[in-house]
């Protein structure tokens, strides 16, 4: 079997993806072009017995023979193509698709006529990259072979029933009555022109008669018996030719006419069923998308409905123009039966309305806009129309628009109270314009906007009325398709969107997108989503939403724990049947904090989808887990012993617990302030890990090297030396003094259930003239004493503080001059051991003697806490 033999067995996906891949490799060519016209034939061509890396002689030959093979196999193609063209005049497609290939042979001829190497080149090179992927996409892993049943291989037991298989027969079937429609449609004709011929035949007779009885009556040489016999037999013929032609008559508008409009009915009863199971799918594959943008599974490709639309959308065409032709056959015919005039016309309006919704509701958005828009930023999407090339809607390319509407607009325009278009002058979308067009490659009409933007935020509520971030929006996509004389006026609306102007409106916006689409209901009104919600729904969402920016999932005990925030003091199985409403989740404090359940919720999914991705993925982070519980877990584990948590207390602040032996020898465990995005930002999650020689093993006994070197910055990769000769530095993080001295992160305080609001912190500069041997940090585990810890143990042992996190070097004095005899003697000159003391030291060991004096002052002092 051949390459390309073996590709027409694959399953759409498969084909779309290889297509796809060598378009992004090969596309926007002609020689690409030339490629899948001839994909079939290039494929048997012998580029083994004819390529070569070094083309001379001979082989140039042979180049230019295929060269001129190929032009010829192109020409037949668009012999083909006339041909198909030459049926149907108005087959605009094929004539397109030849004057495109007509191009392609002569921009080969010019480009090619003297260097065939180069065209053979890139021949091969698709060729080659077909049959690659091929041999991918058909290749079994071996890790995955030892595992395949024998029976699972045969393709056929194996392959997935086809969800359309019921609707392609009905499809069949439908085509076929509407061949024989179309057959009776013709018969119908046939008869009015036999009918025509023959009422004009009846009428030149009678019209003799007419004339011979006129004669008669004024004949004076025949007698009146005479006369009477020669009337009545033309009276009889009279009537003869009359009742023959009512007869056609009536066969043909009551029997025939009748009959086919009965047939018309039957048929549109059912191409409506058809309709409606695709109309209902489409509709779930919406609700589904909206549902996958929190986190819900995506709905399945639409490739395998597009082929169902596209025959349905010929059937239903083709019946709208029997409805028409039919009007016109017989609409003089039944001038003044307003009846018959009547019921002709109903059933064209049912055609055309079938068509109408069937074009609407197959115009769909396939990729929707950022649900959280932004003023002023560029944003994509893609509009689909699922008729693919058919109809010849290319012959009319349909401009699509695309407006921004409010919630109350976009409510009128849905049913109709509101004009189907919006003025240029007030649409707030730049770049609102684009085309839809057919690519042959995944057989996909599309309209790829790229470069929306709004340009203002419009808000239609009024003050005071509703939050910024919870007023909804909807862009609406419009446009027109032409299909012989008709005009068909289409639109699509995308998901709900929050239109913000700043980046601080970003999580409130978040919480009502994330209330709209996980919530939302299939049969709904526009916008509408229920006020309150069961908890085992939220949770469920809130998890998936999670998993969507985060990659795992959270753990029954941290979903568990999110439920106590809402509900403080209710127990995990009490809360199957609690009511969550939207006022809980994103308005009301939670209890003893000053923000909602949700800016708690969405700070940790922020800062580790930002900071802390793949160690949260790996499964490194404990996350949702109180105080209290991290504490409970640490108990009588290892000192250096360490869990990872999200904090109560401060938004996005990621906490470390840790177990350490104070001085009597006894195992506590301690906390770290919470690091927030702001500080992960100067030094990574896992660099922070790596600085501190507190922190030795992950809970419950991992190595923290084994856990978290993966993610280490080398930082033995600095440059020995700047660009500007200086020499570099970096930044290491460490605690100050030893556990258990006054701090923050000690684990008396007040409230056990709340930690203390953090302080700004910052990681440490590294020392500048130490060479750390072995990529080992100030405070790592295995590093030696540093300056400073020396420097540690003077604030400690003179200053009163430990435990905290500072800035190396003591904000922006170097540690050669912290460790100075002018600073350390100078340490010890003040009045009042402590902060001003330490002050003052610096001044001096600066050299700026006024400034130590002002430090040491009694006033200065004074104000200073001991």
């Amino acid at each position: 079997m051949s390459c390309w033999e073996t590709f027409q067995t694959l399953d759409v996906q498969q084909k779309n993806t290889i297509l796809l891949e060598l378009q992004q490799t090969y596309g926007g060519s002609f020689e690409f072009d030339a490629s899948i016209y001839l994909m079939q034939w290039l494929d048997q061509q012998p580029w083994g017995e004819t390529y070569n890396d070094n083309l001379e002689g001979e082989n140039i030959i042979k180049a230019k023979q295929l060269m001129d093979d190929t032009i010829a196999q192109l020409y037949e193609h668009k012999k083909k193509l006339d041909s198909l063209a030459s049926i149907s005049v108005n087959d605009f497609h094929n004539v397109l698709l030849a004057k495109k290939v007509q191009e392609v042979i002569e921009q080969i001829e010019a480009k090619y006529g003297n260097d065939p190497v180069k065209l053979f080149d890139f021949f091969h090179g698709v060729v080659s990259k077909l049959r690659e992927l091929v041999i991918s996409a058909t290749t079994i892993p071996l890790e995955k072979l030892s595992t395949i049943d024998s029976e699972d291989m045969d393709m056929e037991e194996s392959a997935p029933p086809d969800p359309h298989a019921g609707l392609r027969q009905e499809l069949e079937s439908l085509a076929k009555e509407s061949q024989k429609n179309d057959g009776l449609l013709k018969e119908i004709e046939q008869l009015k022109e036999q009918y025509v011929i023959k009422f004009q035949e009846v009428s030149v007779r009678i019209a003799q008669i007419d004339a011979q009885k006129n004669q008669i009556n004024s004949s004076t040489q025949m007698i009146e018996k005479e006369k009477k016999q020669r009337m009545e037999k033309l009276k009889q013929e009279s009537d003869r030719l009359q009742q023959e032609l009512s007869k056609m008559g009536e066969e043909l508008s009551i029997n025939k006419r009748l009959g086919f409009i009965e047939s018309v009915c039957h048929h549109i009863k059912k191409l409506s069923e058809v309709e409606r199971s695709i109309f209902e799918e489409l509709a779930e594959w919406r609700h589904l998308q909206q549902r996958s943008l929190c986190g819900f599974p995506c709905p399945q490709a639409l490739d395998k409905l597009q082929e169902i639309c596209e025959v349905l959308a010929e059937l239903l065409w083709e019946l709208y123009k029997q409805a028409s032709q039919l009007d016109n056959l017989f609409h003089q015919a039944f001038q003044g039966n307003e009846i018959e005039l009547k019921r002709m016309e109903n059933v064209k309006i049912s055609a055309k309305n079938m068509m109408q919704w069937f074009l609407s509701k197959t115009f769909i958005v396939e990729r929707q806009p950022p649900q959280v828009l932004k003023k002023e930023t560029k944003f994509g999407v893609v509009i689909r129309h699922l008729i693919g090339d058919k109809l010849n809607v290319l012959v009319h390319p349909p401009e699509v628009s695309c407006s921004l509407l409010s919630e109350k607009q976009a409510q009128a325009f849905y049913t109709g109270k509101s004009p189907k278009s919006v003025s240029a002058n007030t649409n707030p979308v730049l770049n609102h314009k684009k085309t839809l067009e057919f690519n042959q490659v995944t057989r996909k009409l599309i309209a790829e906007f790229k470069n929306l933007s709004l340009t203002k935020a419009t808000r239609q509520g009024g003050k005071n009325k509703e939050v910024v971030t919870e007023e909804k929006s909807a862009l609406v996509f419009t446009t027109q398709i032409t299909l012989g004389k008709e005009q068909f006026n289409i639109w699509v609306m995308s998901v709900p969107v929050v239109v913000t102007v700043h980046g601080n409106q970003q999580c409130d916006a978040e919480a009502t997108i994330f209330w709209e689409n996980a919530f939302s209901e299939k049969e709904r009104k526009l916008f509408d989503v229920p006020d309150q919600i069961e908890w085992p729904r939220l949770a469920d969402a809130l998890n998936k939403r999670w998993v969507l920016s985060n990659g795992r999932e959270l753990t029954p005990d941290c979903v568990a724990y999110l439920g106590t925030k809402l509900f403080p003091g209710k127990m995990e199985g009490g809360l199957d049947n609690a009511m969550v409403t939207r006022q809980m989740l994103n308005r009301d404090h939670m209890n003893g904090r000053s923000f909602s359940f949700w800016k708690w919720y969405y700070g940790a999914l922020d800062v580790v989808y930002r900071r802390l991705v793949d160690e949260w993925r790996d499964g490194h982070v404990a996350g949702f887990v109180s105080k209290q519980e991290a504490h409970a877990r640490l108990r009588g584990c290892n000192p250096g012993t360490f869990i990872l948590r999200f904090s109560d207390s401060e938004l996005g602040g990621v906490s470390v617990a840790y177990v350490s032996m104070i001085e009597t020898g006894q195992c506590e465990v301690f906390d770290v302030e919470p690091w927030t995005n702001a500080h992960l930002q100067m030094r990574k999650f896992s660099d922070r890990l790596k600085d501190l020689r507190e922190l030795v093993y992950l809970y419950p006994n991992i190595d923290k090297d084994a856990a978290f070197s993966q993610y280490y910055t080398n930082d033995e990769n600095v440059s020995a030396e700047g660009r500007t000769g200086y020499q570099p530095a970096v930044l290491a993080l460490r605690l100050v003094g030893n556990p258990g001295g006054r701090s923050p992160m000690h684990q008396g305080s007040q409230d056990g259930s709340m930690e203390t609001p953090s302080t700004s912190s910052f990681p440490v500069t590294g020392f500048p003239d130490m060479s750390y041997g072995g990529g080992l940090y100030p405070g790592s585990p295995a590093s030696p004493a540093s300056p400073q810890s020396v420097a540690s143990t003077v604030l400690d042992t003179d200053l009163g503080l430990a435990n905290q996190e500072i800035v190396g070097d003591f904000g922006q004095l170097a540690s050669e001059l912290a460790l100075s005899n002018v600073f350390l003697s100078g340490l010890h000159q003040g009045i009042n051991p402590g902060p001003a003391s330490y002050l003052s030291a610096m001044a001096a060991a600066m050299g700026d003697d006024c400034f130590a004096d002002l430090l040491l002052s009694d006033d200065v002092n004074a104000a200073q806490p001991q």
